[in-house]
């Protein structure tokens, strides 16, 4: 039986029948949870933790998957930083049969714009969280190549195939 304190303080307590098994949750943050057990075996732990992790993480799990789209670059910075300001962005390679490939990205190109977000001047976190996307969802570039003029480009994220 649980105190007025204990309950006060977001305690709770579960208890099954016959064998006396008892567990105690304390909230003491709203994203930490500590368990306390009494005569718990290694199975009912293990059961309850990863009940409470698929509880918790699993909506933003399910939420999409990380998508893809089939090249790498090159990044010219300046300042030691975690968050430096970029100078240029250079496609460095392309995938064959990816996105990129079908958008018709080329190594060498610059890419100037990341969902309307100029690359000179910008912080590389912003960039960063322009181009994650979730598998279905569009990133638009604007990219050069040699001294033709500036193209739109879009591509739809794919999941990665394991290689």
């Amino acid at each position: 039986m649980l105190s007025n304190a204990q309950k006060s303080a977001g305690t709770h307590a579960a208890s099954s029948a016959g064998d006396r098994e008892v567990i105690v949750l304390r909230r003491h943050h709203p994203m930490v949870l500590h368990l306390a057990s009494h005569t718990m075996n290694r199975l009912s732990a293990l059961i309850l933790v990863v009940y409470i992790a698929t509880a918790c993480f699993l909506p933003a799990w399910a939420a999409g998957e990380k998508g893809w789209f089939g090249f790498s670059v090159s990044v010219d910075a300046e300042g030691f930083s975690f968050n430096p300001t970029l100078r240029a962005i250079k496609i460095q390679e392309v995938v064959p049969s990816s996105p990129a490939a079908a958008a018709g990205l080329a190594s060498g190109d610059f890419v100037m714009e990341v969902q309307g977000i100029t690359v000179a001047g910008a912080k590389a976190d912003a960039l960063k969280a322009a181009m994650q996307k979730a598998v279905g969802e569009t990133l638009r570039l604007r990219v050069k190549r040699g001294s033709s003029e500036v193209q739109e480009v879009s591509l739809v994220a794919v999941l990665k195939s394991p290689t």
